[in-house]
């Protein structure tokens, strides 16, 4: 198990993880729109650690968009990597407000009563988190790790009230959200250096996932 002062449960746990859902098959061009005021198609490039680019989305129209309704994603989803180059990277998306679909290069997953959405990515992004992903990845030429995997994977899980003191960075990732600072990494970075050195006290010490 990991060594850690906090209960450890799998992600996979329903008061944890309440559902992990896969998004969408990619969009033939016909699909895409040029109109600002539609939807955005979030692809793995547009996910940052803690953050969505919503600026280097593309556009969907408004009937390819509802066409595939399990990959929009609702305010406190966490949206997370699982194949590619890119993979094990997770941001949580903030805003109803900003319409979203993601591609089939991530899964969207909803916080169960035990976590919020921030430190679920958070935790995903941190060395403990990254360790177990690693350990899930199946495939050589083209890299990918399965819901399974996920839902095996283990995580400390602090009181709500620890895991709200850490929302000042999640600020941070919400203003490069809305684009200010986005090439600023210090936030994100430097709370994960926090998580490490304060939350796991002890060497790690994983299970096979």
């Amino acid at each position: 198990m990991i060594s850690s002062p906090f209960d450890v449960q799998r992600i996979g746990d329903h008061e944890v993880v309440k559902e992990i859902i896969e998004g969408r098959i990619t969009p033939t061009a016909y699909h895409y729109s040029s109109e600002l005021t539609d939807p955005m198609f979030v692809r793995a490039q547009n996910v940052r650690e803690g953050y969505i680019d919503y600026e280097g989305t593309r556009r969907l129209t408004q009937e390819a968009f509802y066409a595939e309704p399990k990959a929009i994603l609702d305010a406190g989803d966490v949206v997370f990597t699982i194949d590619g180059v890119l993979l094990g990277i997770a941001a949580v998306h903030f805003s109803e407000e900003l319409p979203c679909c993601i591609s089939n290069h991530m899964v969207r997953m909803r916080s169960g009563v035990q976590i919020i959405p921030e430190y679920l990515a958070l935790y995903l992004n941190s060395p403990l988190g990254q360790q177990q992903i690693k350990r899930g990845i199946t495939g050589s030429a083209i890299p990918g790790l399965r819901t399974d995997a996920i839902k095996r994977m283990f995580i400390a899980l602090p009181p709500i009230d620890t895991q709200r003191a850490l929302e000042l960075p999640s600020i941070g990732w919400q203003l490069f959200a809305l684009g200010y600072s986005s090439n600023d990494q210090t936030a994100s970075s430097l709370l994960i250096d926090t998580f490490a050195t304060h939350l796991l006290t002890e060497p790690l010490s994983l299970p096979a996932c």
